[in-house]
């Protein structure tokens, strides 16, 4: 998929909405660990569910959506509300230490 950030917040935010799938689909998911733990996946969504022990010093609350190889994400967090797109525009960065630290700058 080719697209701008803002045009991958608005498909982010009208997916989790259910304005392009019935809720059901999305809320009903079986998730299926991986070899990279804390990654799961399901329905073509990915799932990060880190343990707190997994990340002592910054919690990392639950995100779903989905993450390029080539440092490009998409992803809703849940308990927080809050949706976040990018690129690292890299493929050797990982882009979960962004998105956490970012989400840990919201309330």
């Amino acid at each position: 998929m080719i697209s701008t950030a803002p045009e991958l917040m608005k498909f982010l935010k009208a997916f989790f909405n259910g304005e392009l799938f019935a809720k059901s689909n999305i809320e009903s998911v079986e998730w299926n660990k991986i070899q990279f733990s804390p990654l799961e996946y399901g329905k073509g969504m990915m799932r990060v569910k880190m343990p707190r022990i997994m990340s002592p010093f910054m919690p990392a609350p639950e995100i779903i959506g989905h993450s390029g190889s080539s440092g490009s994400f998409a992803f809703y967090c849940p308990s927080k509300q809050v949706y976040i797109v990018g690129t690292l525009n890299q493929t050797e960065k990982n882009p979960f230490q962004t998105i956490y630290t970012m989400l840990n700058c919201v309330d």
